[in-house]
């Protein structure tokens, strides 16, 4: 009696065994056959089962049906309300499995008679992907489960597949089901690339991003050839996401964005300098300088920076450090027109200050005080003056410009240039005044 009992406990261990691998065979049929709903299903209990959860064509077979997934669903996001059947059948043609490039037609169709009187026409693709036109003209297009494997599958439908394919390659014990784990790799790699230019010319840059990434990972670690042109795109694509959250007025999320961009690529000086500008914008002078001083630690040949942070410390009445910021900027463009105007005002702005003080100065003050101050902002009068006339240079015909020159001359008692600096003025307002 013991013995048959263990013989029969040995053939319903040896029937779940077997049920299982029917599971993965049932699988592989329904992929065959495009039923991709059946082929979910099958597959998701055969990769949790005990029996088969380790089985190297279990975890190929269920990359492949996910990417026949992300096809059905591709296939439905494709339709869009108006097109023509022609129309439609031309933007499919990536799913045609027997040439990619050529439109792909319904394998069935007919017409459907509403209570009205008028007809709909009812086209069925591959996996079941079923649109309806009216008067030619597309209505919808739906597929067979609805939409509910988007949220099942976490982060997305790709990377799932991604997971089955390199589970499928640690497992290793099928050559065959490995080789073409690293053939449909090198498709998912292609997939994300075309997601990453389409998210792109959507201007959906963060996706576009994240596409690119997804492309150089798979890239990287399956095949040992990184792309620095895709990491590129991907720093890039973070560059511009926030340029369309700036214009949106949106420096909440475009900080956000910033800050996500920075963390994958702390050394990208294009994010470092736009979160700057929002600081500098928001007059946040101190956390201006704090970054763009981190970022002269990874490229201290950028004139833009120093220029930034000459103009922070001149915010903060730093006129030292700002005056070292700005001669930076000089060394490396010396006839840099902003830069030199911004010198002249730090010069300008501190001889006028001194030049106040001096004559706020009590009636019964004593002249050693007062010659000292008038004698200080001589000294930045004349600092100024080399940075006026290259800026009054590159601006000809700004006249406050021409002013603050005009008056620096004069306070210096140089009186034959204030003179001419005075006509080159008159001439700029009577060619206005024409």
């Amino acid at each position: 009696m013991k013995k048959n009992f263990l013989v029969l406990a040995l053939v319903i261990l040896s029937f779940g065994a077997y049920s299982q691998k029917i599971e993965i065979q049932n699988a592989s049929n329904y992929s065959r056959n495009k039923e991709i709903d059946k082929a979910v299903d099958c597959i998701e209990r055969a990769t949790t089962n005990e029996e088969t959860k380790n089985d190297c064509k279990a975890w190929y077979l269920k990359g492949k049906i996910l990417l026949q997934l992300d096809d059905m669903y591709s296939m439905v996001k494709m339709a869009k309300e108006g097109m023509t059947e022609k129309e439609y059948n031309k933007a499919l043609a990536p799913f045609n499995p027997i040439d990619q490039g050529s439109p792909l037609t319904p394998e069935t169709s007919k017409n459907i008679k509403n209570s009205d009187g008028t007809k709909t026409k009812k086209a069925t693709y591959i996996y079941d992907v079923t649109a309806y036109f009216k008067d030619g003209k597309l209505i919808e297009a739906t597929e067979p489960s609805n939409g509910k494997y988007l949220d099942f599958y976490k982060p997305s439908i790709l990377d799932c597949a991604v997971e089955a394919f390199d589970k499928a390659i640690k497992i290793g014990t099928e050559e065959e089901f490995v080789n073409e784990s690293y053939t449909l790799l090198k498709n998912l790699e292609n997939r994300y690339y075309n997601q990453a230019v389409n998210y792109y010319n959507a201007k959906q840059f963060l996706d576009a991003a994240r596409s690119f990434e997804r492309t150089n990972f798979i890239a990287e670690k399956y095949f040992n050839s990184p792309s620095a042109e895709n990491k590129a795109y991907a720093e890039e694509c973070y560059r511009y996401q926030v340029v369309e959250d700036l214009k949106n007025g949106d420096t909440i999320t475009a900080l956000k964005n910033i800050a996500e961009g920075l963390e994958k690529y702390p050394d990208n000086v294009s994010l470092m300098l736009q979160e700057a500008q929002i600081y500098l914008e928001r007059g946040e002078n101190e956390k201006v300088i704090d970054k763009l001083e981190k970022v002269t630690k990874i490229d201290d040949s950028n004139p833009t920076l120093y220029f930034i942070i000459g103009q922070s410390y001149a915010n903060l009445n730093n006129e030292e450090k700002a005056i070292d910021a700005y001669k930076k900027v000089l060394e490396m463009e010396p006839n840099h027109f902003e830069t030199n105007y911004n010198l002249a005002s730090v010069y300008f702005n501190k001889g006028t200050d001194l030049y106040e003080q001096a004559n706020s100065l009590p009636f019964d003050a004593p002249e050693e005080q007062y010659q000292k101050l008038i004698d200080e902002s001589t000294e930045w009068f004349e600092k100024a003056v080399p940075y006026l006339e290259i800026a009054a240079d590159k601006a000809p015909e700004d006249l406050v410009i021409l002013q603050a020159l005009r008056s620096v001359y004069t306070r210096l008692k140089r009186n034959d240039d204030a003179i001419r600096i005075t006509n080159q003025m008159k001439e700029i307002q009577a060619k206005e005044a024409e």
